[in-house]
């Protein structure tokens, strides 16, 4: 039997709507030589019927499935080339779907495991276009030492399974090893992570800010893809990669603001706010009721054309006397949901089928 393309896990949650909307009206869907097709998967087969109905899909599959079980989860993915999910708390239910679609073979995108939305994927990007315009302006010999970001982001929203992930780690429902954030959980070669820094400058510009909240795990993708790279300059068994940062490659990033006074105050706030969402189950309680979406809710879709997002990258090579690039990326629209959901439907429609 002929495997469909991309199955949809979460579609009738907010951001589940947002990527089905996305990909029901994306301009390849129909194209004769790029078509793709969509399936749909959750406990309600009737809240999915209204979902598909909503875009104009009544003839979409639509499978009854419990993510919690392992059986029904690899006889339907065993059908689809691609899994998107947006069932979130990830920690909670993204395990045996990750597990079953490494296991068969099937690609696999949500906001955490691969983190294919605003985080990390800037991060990420920023650190490869730097090095690749270093390699490209001064040589392909050129390594990387230092990459840093400069994030402002206006208008984002937390989405509420990533809100339920926040309240889990602060409340230790998840492993101490996750809650430790090793720089280098995700890389499978060890390197150098740059200080902590109370105030943050970007190297040559008159940039400064203050700790990126996201900062530890979007820098933990970073070293990801660093360290894939590296690794195929140190086993034999690998095929070089064409662009290797170099061994002593390190990154971070910051939030941007417009003064030193505001990067202090941006510290100490962030420090309170993080002490007590550790320390105080009541100041949770408060946070989650008056401030953050429940899971499956999202903020009014009109507003999303407000926010934006700029990240400045400054990357310098690794020699005695640096030499600097420096790139801009910019997204128009709410990063938390509007971007996000772009960014994971993009990576869901990039794979070897297409």
């Amino acid at each position: 039997m002929e495997k469909k393309d991309i199955l949809i896990l979460g579609a009738t949650g907010f951001t589940g709507r947002l990527i089905l909307k996305y990909l029901s009206t994306h301009p390849t869907r129909t194209q004769p030589d790029k078509a793709f097709t969509l399936g749909l998967a959750g406990r309600s087969v009737e809240k999915l019927r209204r979902a598909a109905v909503e875009v104009g899909m009544e003839d979409m599959p639509i499978h009854e499935l419990d993510i919690q079980n392992e059986d029904q989860i690899r006889t339907l993915f065993d059908r689809y080339r691609v899994v998107v999910t947006s069932v979130g708390p990830f920690w909670q239910y993204g395990k045996p779907v990750a597990k079953v679609c490494a296991e068969l073979g099937v690609h696999y995108v949500d906001i955490t495991v691969p983190a294919s939305g605003f985080d990390s994927v800037p991060s990420d990007l920023s650190a490869f276009y730097g090095v690749s315009a270093l390699r490209r302006l001064y040589g392909s010999e050129v390594q990387a030492r230092t990459s840093t970001s400069a994030f402002v982001i206006r208008g984002q929203n937390i989405s509420g399974g990533t809100a339920a992930t926040m309240l889990d780690i602060f409340s230790g429902g998840v492993p101490k090893w996750v809650r430790d954030r090793d720089p280098w959980l995700l890389s499978p070669v060890v390197g150098t992570v740059p200080s902590t820094k109370f105030i943050y400058r970007l190297p040559r510009t008159n940039i400064l800010g203050f700790f990126y909240p996201m900062s530890p795990v979007n820098s933990a993708v970073v070293r990801r893809t660093w360290g894939l790279y590296q690794l195929g300059t140190q086993d034999s068994t690998t095929v070089a990669p064409d662009l290797p940062y170099g061994p002593k490659f390190e990154y971070e990033e910051f939030l941007e603001c417009r003064s030193y006074i505001v990067a202090v105050l941006g510290n100490l706030v962030l420090a309170v706010f993080f002490g007590l969402m550790a320390l105080s189950s009541t100041f949770r309680k408060i946070v989650e009721r008056f401030f953050l979406y429940k899971p499956g809710k999202g903020p009014d879709e009109r507003k999303f054309e407000t926010g934006r997002v700029r990240l400045t990258n400054v990357t310098t090579s690794d020699e005695e006397n640096p030499r600097v690039v420096k790139t801009i990326i910019r997204g128009k629209g709410e990063p938390g949901y509007f971007l996000t959901s772009g960014l994971i439907c993009t990576f869901s429609t990039s794979g070897d089928r297409y």
